[in-house]
């Protein structure tokens, strides 16, 4: 299998990456960044790619995507507005074009995509008193663009939005005032090693159902996938 990452020197992308290094069924992992990759996550199998050279179609680089099973998208959103429309727009919706632009083979890509519990995938119906509004529609935008287009060519894409919620991590534990800010806001918890199990279980065909293309999933539907890819 060859995979992409998307966004592998972050907390999530690293430990997808770390993860698929140490699976014998992926042979061939491509990343995108815009760092250089911390360590653990350097192989013989992993071939690093600047995202913005990645962004601008050349013959090599669509070598090297062009063949990929999975790719899991992990670039994070800054919370400027200036820059956060950039990402959205020419960062994640352009990536995903080019993704598509580059394939070579007969069968779709499956795309995971790390987006937010709370994040707005229909404007018209979501509360005007949400927190940070104008970025959960924004970032939505990207979701639902990924949705869409897995709609309307299946036979190119399977999009998975992974709707999380707060990630506990070991080495960053979350404050008293964070969990009762998310109690408040009703924000589910998962734990970053279920999540990581989770997302790649997703990305290896757990969630494949024939004729669905494009699957959104809850806090709960990841925390079902990490128990289930514990189990097997």
């Amino acid at each position: 299998m060859k995979a992409i990452v998307a966004g592998a020197t972050g907390t999530l992308g690293l430990r997808i990456l770390k993860r698929l290094v140490q699976d014998a069924d992926v042979t061939s992992i491509v990343t995108l960044t815009r760092r250089r990759l911390e360590p653990g996550g350097e192989s013989a199998k992993v071939t690093q790619v600047d995202i913005e050279d990645f962004l601008q179609a050349n013959d090599a680089t669509d070598r090297l995507i062009g063949d990929a099973d999975v790719c899991y998208w992990c670039v994070s959103l800054t919370m400027d507005p200036s820059e956060m429309k950039r990402v959205v727009d020419v960062v994640t919706i352009g990536g995903i074009r080019r993704l598509l632009d580059a394939r070579t083979v007969g069968r779709p890509l499956r795309l995971v995509m790390l987006s937010g519990h709370h994040v707005i995938h229909a404007q018209d119906t979501a509360p005007k008193d949400v927190p940070n509004r104008d970025f959960l529609i924004l970032r939505g935008q990207a979701d639902v663009f990924a949705l869409e287009t897995a709609q309307k060519q299946p036979a190119l894409l399977e999009t998975y939005v992974a709707k999380i919620g707060g990630v506990e991590r070991p080495e960053r534990p979350l404050s008293d005032e964070a969990r009762q800010r998310m109690a408040q806001f009703k924000v589910p918890l998962i734990h970053v090693d279920d999540l990581t199990s989770a997302l790649v279980f997703v990305g290896n065909g757990g969630r494949h159902i024939a004729g669905q293309p494009a699957t959104v999933l809850s806090n709960d539907d990841l925390l079902a996938c990490g128990r289930q890819a514990s189990s097997v």
